[in-house]
This record gives structure tokens, sequence and C-alpha cells, in this order.
């Protein structure tokens, strides 16, 4: 078979296997559609989509009970082809074995927001640490602050607030 021209359109109904050259002269026209797909002959399920803004990435789609599943991977720019095959072999293991990547994306975020939530809670607050630092805290060159000085730092911070604005 005859290697096809760089300047002639790819024919979009067609797998062929994924080249940096296809991925470059994939276009969308305007006037038809709003993206279009390049689907690989190695990974059934990974294709490149290239809308009609001229943005191009890589997406995966399969069927899952009846129901098409379209994955973005990544954009073209950022994955390698060889990286994008590897992850539509992994999202097609995992249909294949009857997960959801939607799903399974969603309760990773959802333990990851879970995970911040906890730390947040953990974490230490400057009124919970304030009374401990007056308690052991000292100034650099003395053993002690002075009364005063120890005074206004013991003083909520509002108050000393109210009496700055007040004067």
């Amino acid at each position: 078979m005859a290697r096809p021209k760089k300047d002639l359109p790819l024919d979009l109904t067609q797998r062929i296997p994924l080249t940096v050259g296809a991925i470059e002269r994939l276009t969308c026209r305007t006037d038809v559609k709003a993206q279009a797909f390049l689907r690989d002959s190695e990974v059934p399920g990974l294709r490149v989509r290239v809308t009609n803004t001229g943005a191009k990435s890589f997406v995966f789609e399969a069927k899952l009970n009846r129901q098409t599943i379209r994955r973005t991977i990544g954009d073209v720019k950022a994955w390698t082809i060889e990286q994008a095959r590897v992850e539509a072999r992994r999202l097609a293991v995992m249909l294949d074995s009857g997960q959801d990547p939607r799903e399974v994306a969603r309760l990773q975020q959802a333990e990851q927001e879970a995970l911040r939530q906890q730390a947040k809670a953990q974490a230490l607050t400057v009124g919970e640490v304030w009374p401990l630092y007056l308690e052991n805290g000292r100034p650099k060159r003395r053993d002690a602050w002075k009364p005063r000085y120890l005074e206004s730092l013991t003083q909520p911070v509002y108050e000393a607030c109210a009496d700055d604005c007040c004067r």
C-alpha cells in the first residue's frame, strides 16, 4: 500500500495506526462538525479528538451496559502515543471487569477530599497553640517577658483592635 501524501486529509472512517504525522494532519471542518475522531488500529477504543478550534486530545471510548463511555486521557502535546495506549489498555481492563472508570475516579476524588478535610480538622490553630507559647516561650535575651508586654499578648485581638479604632 502506498504511503498517503502529507497534504491529503485523513480518512476518518478507517482505523489507522496513530503516528505523530497522522495526528498533525488531523483537522476538523468547522462548517460540518464540532469535533472529529481518528481511531487507532492498535488499541481498540483509543481515539484522537480534534475540535473545530484545533485542540487535539487522546480519548478512550467504549461501551458499558449499552452506554457509551468517553474519557479524555490528555492533550496530545502532554502525552506520547505509547503513554496514551497504555492508559487506554488500563481503562479497557477496568471496563472488562465491570467497573466504570468515571465512578472509580469520583470515588478516588471523594477519598482525597475526605483526607484533605481530615487533615484540615486535625491541624492546630493559633488559638490552640498561643497559650502554650505564652507559657513556655521566652524572649530572645531575657528570662521572661515584661508584665505589660505579656498583658498585651494575652489580651484578645478583637479587644485590642476595638481600642485602637476608637482612639
